[in-house]
């Protein structure tokens, strides 16, 4: 009779979660260097002489308007029944930001009756850099751009 003797053999040590723990380290450092650089917020935590002054103005001759606009935060928010000319809770002339180099600037306006017209426009530091006119009813004033 013959017996069969084979050697024990020593089990196989597997890498588990090895590759499961460098994903997540290459996550952590890339998370990490996204916040650092502000994430995609169009302000961020620096002196005011580095942030410019971006104002929204809508004007015309319709009686109101609806409008809708990327604030300082990269937000949309929209507004209706807006008396012509547009002016802050301060009584200053349109809607005052303060942004950073490389933020996206957005303000529409509807007219909501049948007859006028409106203009948007967008000023940096006291500068127009767009300005549009429509004219008619209901009719939409757009104007765009980003801050660079």
């Amino acid at each position: 009779m013959s017996e069969n003797i084979t050697a024990p053999v020593a089990p196989v040590k597997k890498k588990k979660g090895k590759l499961k723990w460098f994903l997540l380290f290459l996550i952590i450092l890339a998370a990490i260097g996204y916040a650092s650089k502000g994430g995609s917020s169009t302000t961020s935590n620096v002196a005011s002489d580095d942030l410019h002054e971006v104002v929204y103005e809508v004007t015309g001759t319709a009686s109101s308007v609806s409008i809708t606009y990327q604030n300082e935060s990269g937000g949309t928010a929209q507004q209706d029944s807006i008396g012509l000319p547009m002016t802050n809770k301060a009584g200053q002339s349109g809607m005052h930001f303060k942004m950073d180099d490389g933020a996206f600037m957005y303000i529409s306006a509807q007219n909501e009756g049948s007859t006028g017209s409106v203009t948007c426009t967008i000023k940096v530091d006291g500068k127009t850099v767009k300005t549009t006119t429509s004219q008619g009813a209901y009719v939409i004033a757009t104007c765009s751009d980003y801050l660079w």
